[in-house]
């Protein structure tokens, strides 16, 4: 809608990781992680699976942890903060 170019892809397993089709998005696009666990020293789960089978670069976020929601405009955020080359945990301000 505001002119720009980027698309998603869901994954629907994780075992067997599906490591030959995140290869190939990586070579068509730069890929953004959003994560919805911690993994203890390694930030998410998946994006550490990710950055594994891919060469080139995978920013990552962790959002909606404890069931909290993870709205479109929480997405928009994420990838404007991609865009700036930030990255890490992405809190949503609780009012």
């Amino acid at each position: 809608e505001q002119g720009e170019r980027a698309g998603l892809a869901r994954m629907r397993v994780f075992r067997p990781f599906p490591a030959a089709e995140m290869q190939h998005l990586s070579e068509r696009a730069e890929l953004v992680v959003i994560d919805r666990d911690i993994s203890v020293g390694m930030g998410g789960a998946v994006a550490a699976e990710v950055r594994a089978a891919v060469e080139g670069p995978v920013k990552s976020y962790v959002a909606g942890l404890g069931g909290r929601d993870v709205t479109t405009r929480d997405i928009v955020k994420m990838y404007r903060l991609a865009q700036q080359g930030q990255e890490g945990w992405y809190s949503v301000e609780v009012s």
